[in-house]
């Protein structure tokens, strides 16, 4: 049997894609990881047969990110990324006839319904964040109520309809003219929509030390544990082996695929910030393009490590809390600095700091030297917090989420 695995995103979705990939290939299916060509470069030699779609990734989020209005950020996620969906359901659309599955995640779900329709496919929707309605939790893109407020159930149902319905209008909407004119299908309604995301078996790869499993969901919802590509055959630079080891740990910092309009001076805050703990830091670049000025000594800039190698040889790890960054942190077992931008980031964010692998979250729009520096502090410093890290790092590492991922899959096509 042949699967094709649709890792539409960023390196927070394309590394677990990877992941599965090969885990799906030991397991003896043939296997398709599609990405973005901005990826491409990377996967080609991981060992999988890989599609481009016909989309820069990183492009459009820099497009979307360069608005400082919030209503014509939101004009800016209609225009761009609407558009790139469709074009990369079109891209789907060719490579459809020689697969028996697709695993999506949810931007592309109502395409690929479409798709799999047509050409008899099983489909099944994959997630990194909890996003599969449920009276226990709202949606991860949404705020939770706090435990004392009535109707909490209620509520939590309903963030999942309100995001259920905005994505229909945003994306899924436009979607509709690629059923019609390429499928001849009739369109997605809101209903139809929402009875597709009940209907379509889900696999959310979250571990249950972190978020357990709701106990009202249905038997074809899955929650198997988090899914990690290590990179093995990567090698560290001897600056960068020589920099960690020159004197005690340094604290990493980075915000992995967030852009940043004024990156020069965000470098300049964690600059003042790592001064005032007197330690040393490894500063990300990634797609904000930090750390471009002259550093101190004390901060190395890197442009790559596996999270798996470096994560375990820092004191502390100040990020933005996305799904990927998140369970690397938690499986090296040390604390977290978070600093959430946007989506489902303030969720992981304060579900750190809930079950103690975590300091109390510092959001982006209030991001300042002072109280970045006493986030580090306490989280280089404060013994319970590093302990309670070290024992839900422990129990992470005993998983293996790649095993029960397979297993799902294997349940739900037979």
């Amino acid at each position: 049997m042949h699967i094709s695995i649709v890792a539409y995103g960023t390196w927070g979705d394309v590394r677990p894609g990877v992941a599965l990939g090969l885990a799906l290939k030991d397991a003896g299916y043939g296997v398709r990881l599609i990405v973005t060509q901005d990826f491409g470069e990377w996967v080609n030699d991981v060992g999988l047969d890989v599609h481009l779609l016909p989309l820069n990734k990183h492009e459009i989020m820099q497009r979307v990110s360069s608005e400082t209005n919030p209503f014509r950020a939101m004009l800016a996620v209609h225009q761009e990324i609407a558009p790139a969906l469709l074009k990369a359901g079109r891209s789907l659309i060719a490579v459809a006839h020689d697969t028996d599955a697709l695993l999506v995640n949810e931007w592309l779900l109502g395409i690929a319904s479409g798709i799999a329709e047509t050409h008899q496919l099983k489909l099944i929707n994959m997630a990194l964040q909890p996003s599969i309605k449920t009276r226990v939790m709202p949606i991860a893109t949404m705020p939770a109520l706090p435990n004392w407020a009535p109707f909490r159930e209620t509520y939590n149902l309903f963030t999942y309809v309100v995001a259920y319905y905005s994505r229909w209008w945003s994306y899924v909407r436009i979607a509709n003219s690629l059923r019609k004119n390429l499928l001849n299908l009739p369109p997605l309604s809101p209903q139809g929509y929402l009875h597709l995301l009940t209907r379509t078996p889900s696999i959310t790869m979250v571990s249950r030390h972190v978020v357990p499993r709701p106990t009202d969901w249905e038997d074809h919802r899955h929650l198997t544990g988090f899914l990690f590509y290590d990179d093995a055959d990567w090698h560290a630079p001897a600056e960068l082996e020589k920099f960690i080891h020159a004197q005690s740990a340094p604290v990493y910092v980075g915000f992995g695929s967030m852009h940043d309009r004024r990156p020069d001076e965000t470098t300049h805050l964690i600059i003042d910030a790592i001064a005032r703990t007197n330690r040393r830091a490894v500063l990300y670049s990634g797609w904000a393009n930090l750390g471009r000025l002259d550093l101190p000594e004390t901060i190395y800039r890197l442009d790559y490590a596996p999270h798996s190698w470096l994560f375990p040889r820092m004191a502390a790890l100040v990020h933005h809390g996305g799904a990927g960054t998140t369970a690397a942190a938690l499986r090296a077992g040390i604390p977290s600095v978070p600093i959430p931008h946007s989506g489902d980031q303030p969720f992981w964010s304060k579900r750190l700091h809930q079950i103690g692998a975590g300091t109390v979250p510092l959001p982006r729009s209030r991001l300042n030297a002072v109280d970045l520096a006493d986030r580090i502090t306490t989280a280089v410093d404060d013994p319970q917090l590093r302990r309670r890290a070290d024992i839900l790092g422990a129990k992470i590492r005993a998983e293996n989420g790649a095993a029960a991922i397979v297993s799902a899959i294997n349940k739900i096509l037979q």
